[in-house]
C-alpha cells in the first residue's frame, strides 16, 4: 500500500459513538475502517496520542489512540486490531443502519 498504512481501508460512512478517556460517550461519524483502525469525525477536541473508545455496531467498544487529527477529524489505531470476520460484521451493520 502506498499510503503506508499497514492494512486496507474501505470507504464506509456510518453512525459510531466515541468516548474520550474520561469523558462521555457521544455520537459520531465513521468514514473508512480496516481491521487496526479508522477514521473518525470529533466533537471535541483530541490530540495525537490521546485514548478513546470507539463504538462499532455489533460489536463491543474498541480502545483507540489518536495517531493524527486535521481539524474534526481523526485517525485512530484500535489496541487490538479487529479480526477480518469481526471486520466484515460491522461493515454490515453500518449498511444496514443506512438502509442498503
Amino acid at each position: 500500500m502506498s499510503s503506508g498504512r499497514r492494512q486496507e481501508r474501505r470507504a464506509i460512512t456510518g453512525d459510531v459513538r466515541l468516548r474520550a478517556r474520561g469523558g462521555s460517550r457521544y455520537p459520531a461519524a465513521v468514514f473508512d475502517v480496516s481491521t487496526g483502525g479508522c477514521r473518525v469525525g470529533l466533537a471535541k477536541t483530541m490530540n495525537p496520542g490521546d485514548t478513546m473508545w470507539i463504538g462499532l455496531p455489533g460489536i463491543e467498544p474498541l480502545q483507540a489512540t489518536i495517531r493524527w487529527t486535521d481539524g474534526w477529524t481523526a485517525g485512530v489505531e484500535f489496541e487490538r486490531p479487529m479480526h477480518p470476520s469481526v471486520l466484515e460484521l460491522v461493515e454490515d451493520r453500518i449498511r444496514c443502519k443506512r438502509g442498503g
